[in-house]
């Protein structure tokens, strides 16, 4: 990974002119292990490598943008009582954020979900709990705009909409994993994506960034 960032840096450097500092925001359950030096010859770099478990989720918690919120599940201590009140403040502002759309609700709520997998089924299943909670009902029918009667179609693009966007949020996650190193096979029961589209994943970041 060391490598790799003083590949980027010093293009990034090149090409703009500008003075640039590499962080590695680091997503895994394991304690991190990654290398943050490179060095051979005179040749010396390091950089930053920050496990986001150390990052205060009132600092995502406070933001009004969504993905920012659902971020917040991945950072801060691992600790059940304090993953719990995370996930109720996550609740509380994507509620307010989408207070008079159902239907994006729940797509980001899918979302949460799906980036919870990164901490555990047994933080999904509390987000789980949180969604029955809170009395949100899958049934699309109750969207405003299904009793507007803009028909079945929209109820099925929309059903179809949040089963696009949680498969890509799996494929990036799985992405990012396999980018931090992480063993395919423990990327499959994370993700529980087949083998083989792993295998080309980490095919295609092997071709694109050699060495």
């Amino acid at each position: 990974m060391a490598s790799r960032m003083a590949m980027y840096d010093l293009m990034l450097n090149q090409t703009y002119g500008m003075e640039v500092m590499g962080v590695v925001l680091y997503l895994g359950n394991d304690p991190l292990r990654m290398n943050s030096e490179h060095s051979f010859f005179d040749f010396r770099y390091q950089c930053k490598m920050i496990d986001v478990r150390q990052l205060d989720p009132e600092v995502f918690l406070a933001s009004d943008n969504a993905g920012e919120i659902i971020f917040a599940i991945l950072t801060g201590e691992d600790g059940l009582k304090q993953k719990e009140v995370t996930i109720r403040k996550i609740f509380a502002k994507l509620q307010l954020l989408y207070a008079d759309d159902r239907a994006m609700l729940l797509v980001k709520i899918k979302q949460l979900e799906m980036l919870s997998l990164l901490r555990g089924k047994f933080i999904q299943q509390k987000i789980l709990e949180e969604e029955r909670n809170m009395a949100v009902t899958i049934d699309i029918r109750e969207d405003l705009r299904y009793q507007q009667g803009l028909g079945e179609g929209i109820e099925k693009g929309i059903e179809r909409g949040i089963e696009i966007g949680a498969e890509r949020i799996l494929f990036a996650t799985a992405e990012k994993m396999l980018i931090n190193g992480m063993d395919i096979s423990l990327v499959q029961s994370v993700t529980g994506l087949p083998k083989g589209k792993l295998e080309e994943i980490a095919k295609k970041l092997a071709d694109s960034h050699p060495g």
